[in-house]
């Protein structure tokens, strides 16, 4: 169970959204795969043997027989022995090949109805194309991005309190945080404020054990796109022993409440000898926009 925070109780009416949007590129993919199927098959049909594979058992051993027409007509078979065993691999390919031809026509077929016919955005334009007068006297539907943005504008929270005097450094944004590694992800951030928006120290409630817990993710990020909602904690001093052991215990405590790392909480790493990679820092940015 996740946090009472605002943000990850609206998550559960987003995650509709963002499993839309998977459902449309899973659409996508498999338009892709069985149009290359479909094409790989008919290349192939090209060079195929003319009738069919009969297949006998006895006694627990198999017997190739290929069923073809003769010159006049008739259909004949053929005992294919072991000198003639690519024979009969190549009309069991093609029968196979024709079983998933059909398939993959019907299925194509399908999805392609879809990817034509689903208005992803349909309900939300019909709402921005009514006029001002109208549009004051109805309530939209599936306007939740709208509502996640508006409410993080208006949210007042009480960053963590400890430790105030460790906020020493100046982000491009004018605020202060705690180490020139978390300025590099913060000017980062605010660079991309087209598509991101992020919050410092922002508090999220978690279970541990029975206990609720407060705690402060470095970053809260919200991607201004699909209303998702992702945590960003830097561990900047993994050299440290106690730090490490608290971080892991930190970690740990994420899984247990149901936040999937890489999706819906980025951890990133330092230590002394092996400082905060700026790249890693801008691939992660990109995943987080979505590109």
């Amino acid at each position: 169970m996740k946090g009472k925070n605002f943000s990850i109780n609206k998550m559960t009416k987003l995650e509709g959204q963002r499993s839309e949007k998977m459902f449309e590129d899973w659409v996508l993919n498999q338009i892709d795969y069985y149009t290359r199927v479909i094409k790989d098959i008919e290349r192939k049909r090209t060079k195929e043997l003319k009738g069919t594979l009969r297949v006998l058992t006895r006694k627990g051993h198999f017997y190739y027989y290929w069923q073809k027409k003769d010159d006049s007509g008739k259909y004949i078979q053929e005992y294919l022995g072991i000198n003639k065993r690519q024979t009969a691999e190549n009309l069991a390919k093609k029968d196979y090949r024709n079983k998933v031809y059909r398939i993959a026509e019907k299925n194509l077929a399908a999805l392609q109805g879809f990817r034509d016919n689903f208005c992803r955005d349909g309900i939300k334009e019909i709402y921005e194309n009514l006029g001002l007068a109208r549009q004051q006297l109805v309530e939209p539907y599936g306007d939740e991005v709208s509502a996640v943005i508006k409410q993080w504008e208006n949210e007042e929270y009480e960053a963590k309190a400890n430790y105030q005097d460790g906020l020493q450094f100046e982000t491009e944004r004018g605020e202060f945080v705690r180490s020139k590694s978390e300025v590099i992800i913060a000017n980062l951030l605010y660079q991309n404020r087209e598509n991101l928006l992020y919050k410092y120290e922002r508090p999220l409630q978690i279970n541990v054990g029975e206990r609720e817990i407060t705690v402060y993710p470095d970053f809260t990020v919200l991607n201004l796109n699909t209303g998702k909602i992702t945590y960003w904690e830097h561990a900047g001093r993994m050299d440290d022993e106690n730090y490490a052991s608290d971080f892991v215990w930190k970690h740990n405590r994420y899984m247990e409440n149901g936040f999937v790392p890489g999706l819906d909480v980025i951890f990133t790493y330092e230590t002394i000898a092996i400082p905060l990679n700026i790249k890693v820092v801008k691939l992660i940015i990109k995943e987080l926009i979505g590109e």
